[in-house]
């Protein structure tokens, strides 16, 4: 099973929401701004865990 498209789309909404976060901290949402910081964050996190994870599988496999 390939996981790369669902890593891809992770770092993609990740990044979005770094982006959007970026964005909002020069208006007046700031604490949107920094919830959309942390989650941004935590996706990037999850993506860098879901690559380990396909790379760890592909050591064991072959």
């Amino acid at each position: 099973m390939n996981s790369r498209p669902k890593i891809i789309s992770v770092i993609t909404f990740g990044l979005f929401l770094l982006v959007v976060s970026y964005i909002l901290h020069f208006t007046n949402y700031k604490n949107i701004a920094n919830t959309l910081a942390k989650m941004g964050v935590i996706f990037e996190i999850y993506a860098l865990a879901l690559y380990l994870i396909n790379q760890y599988k592909k050591s064991k496999n072959g």
